[in-house]
């Protein structure tokens, strides 16, 4: 009876290690997925009063995507993916390297 139950808790226990291991395993998969491609699928151009924005994110051309790509935080909590081409955008990073 004691070894029947010893069996049984070495197969809950590898049972659990090996759940375990595919949930850290299956995150960091999926992390590392999203570092390695680009992150905005398309931009807008449009203007967006800069009093709307809270945070700009500039991300250089690398292996993980071929371009350079800007994501702005609006105060509503929405991310937007900008055109780092478009003449109000170079003008808002420029105003931010000079700080």
């Amino acid at each position: 009876m004691n070894e029947t139950r010893n069996k049984m808790e070495k197969k809950i226990a590898f049972v659990l290690f090996a759940t375990i291991c595919a949930v850290v395993t299956e995150g960091v998969l999926v992390r590392a997925g999203e570092a390695f491609r680009c992150q905005c699928l398309k931009t807008v151009s449009q203007f967006i009063n800069p009093k709307r924005l809270v945070d700009i994110d500039i991300i250089n051309s690398g292996v993980h995507c071929k371009r350079v790509e800007v994501i702005v935080t609006l105060k509503s909590g929405h991310k937007v993916c900008v055109d780092p081409e478009a003449k109000w955008v170079k003008m808002i990073i420029e105003r931010l390297l000079k700080k």
